[in-house]
């Protein structure tokens, strides 16, 4: 009976100190998530709609962060925050390297700011970050090697920023990238062959940058891709014809470049799926394929301001879905 009594109160001793342990390491955990969030804030030299100054607490004794504004907490890592979203704020600042500690950190989006300054390299302690919109900001220099840290990571968008230099290699070690948004920004170099070698790629979008030199056959790769944007860069050479053997492909956009050369023959033979086709103001020459009647789900065709010639092929004409033709300054006979 004594040891029956004895092993109770061990018993319960020891879920007494579990316990204690548990809720420290929460309680500890969620001060961390607050003081980043603070540290964040302190970071911020204007907040034109006061989201922050009415809704966020300077007070760390004070009220859960998961109450705040744009920020998400998971349940089932005791309310860490894995979600922040400031968006359309209208804040002025920097990113605080304190954003490093919000380790369970999964979304985050600071899209449509004026951050500026160098992305601290301290984010790249988010390794379970799966989606990252930096777009509409002010950040410039190199895009941060670092990225290609982030393992977890599914869609990138650093649109409209004045990031400069090539597309660093790295990137290419995010093989769960679908999504990648980089359009107008200071980019210079070539398009990386490496995207050839991200499986999962559904979007790239490169356009209104200074890209040059060719465009990769290595895309014929990417089976995933659906849609490719390359527009208002300094392209040159052909348009890959494996590009046209993508089946998932839905829309291929590569006007305002330097591309020569002509379509294929069979453009129209692999890619059922293709709804957008925009290579105007290029210096494509020969004739429109016949075959572009075969692409019968295409609703815009782009063509302008290159050196087609020829006939314009009748079976354009079958194309049920078409909304928008375009096929001005060419070269063209009977016109």
């Amino acid at each position: 009976m004594e040891n029956n009594y004895s092993f109770f109160i061990f018993s319960t001793l020891l879920i007494i100190i579990l316990s204690s342990i548990i809720n420290s390491k929460t309680s500890l955990a969620a001060t961390t998530d607050k003081n980043a969030l603070v540290q964040f804030k302190t970071s911020i030299t204007s907040d034109p709609y006061r989201l922050l100054a009415q809704n966020w607490s300077i007070d760390t004794s004070s009220s859960s962060v998961c109450q705040w504004i744009g920020v998400s907490c998971g349940t089932k890592h005791n309310n860490r925050v894995t979600g922040l979203n400031i968006s359309g704020f209208g804040l002025r600042g920097t990113l605080s390297p304190h954003l490093g500690n919000l380790t369970f950190l999964r979304y985050l989006d600071i899209s449509y700011n004026n951050f500026t300054g160098p992305i601290p390299r301290e984010l790249s302690r988010l390794r379970r970050l799966r989606s990252i919109d930096m777009g509409f900001n002010s950040f410039a220099g190199q895009i941060p090697t670092w990225f290609g840290e982030l393992p977890q990571l599914e869609i990138m968008r650093l649109t409209n920023n004045t990031f400069t230099g090539s597309i660093p290699q790295e990137l290419s070690l995010l093989q769960r990238l679908r999504l990648l948004d980089m359009e107008a920004n200071s980019l210079t170099g070539q398009i990386p062959v490496w995207f050839g070698a991200l499986p999962q790629l559904e979007l790239l979008n490169l356009r209104n940058n200074t890209l040059s030199g060719r465009i990769p056959e290595e895309f014929g790769n990417c089976s995933s891709l659906q849609l490719l944007y390359l527009s208002f860069n300094q392209l040159t050479g052909s348009v890959p014809y494996i590009i046209f053997n993508l089946s998932s492909i839905r829309e291929i956009r590569a006007s305002y470049n330097y591309l020569s050369g002509t379509l294929p023959s069979d453009m129209c033979n692999n890619i059922p799926s293709l709804t957008f086709l925009a290579v105007t103001s290029n210096q494509l020459e020969g004739h429109i394929p016949p075959n572009i009647g075969n692409c019968t789900k295409l609703e815009v065709l782009s063509l302008s301001a290159n050196r087609f010639n020829g006939e314009i092929p009748s079976e354009i004409a079958s194309l049920s879905m078409l909304r928008e033709l375009y096929l001005g300054v060419n070269e063209f006979k009977g016109i």
